[in-house]
């Protein structure tokens, strides 16, 4: 994905103020940065081992899909066939937190960190 990421900068001519993100795979990924989240927001805590063996197979969540069938979303669904992207998904996150997601997701976490520095930026520009 950084591949594909510096491709799009450099086709739009690499701008300073332009820096591309392109997530692995679904936003559903960054749900298993914490395996208790999910289970707690589909009232079914017993499935907590299920997905922390999902999140011990990988070294980051961003890298849940080793198959098309197996597509973060599509590994949930398969758990908790209630499951709906728009209404558990930002419980989920919300649960489980900015920092933590960060902490568990490399690639989410460096671009949010440079969005961040443009935004020091402009507010020092502004004082």
């Amino acid at each position: 994905m950084e591949h594909v990421e510096q491709a799009i900068h450099a086709y739009f001519g690499s701008p300073g103020n332009f820096v591309p993100f392109l997530a692995l795979h679904e936003y559903e990924a960054w749900l298993f940065a914490s395996p208790d989240s999910l289970p707690g927001v589909m009232n079914d805590p017993a499935k907590q081992a299920e997905i922390e063996a999902i999140r011990r197979s990988v070294s980051t969540p961003e890298e849940i899909n080793d198959d098309p069938e197996w597509a973060p979303s599509k590994r949930i669904l398969k758990l908790f066939p209630s499951y709906r992207k728009v209404a558990h998904g930002p419980m989920a996150a919300g649960r489980i937190g900015l920092e933590r997601i960060r902490a568990e997701c490399p690639h989410f976490d460096q671009w949010l960190a440079v969005m961040e520095g443009f935004a020091a930026s402009a507010e020092g520009d502004l004082g």
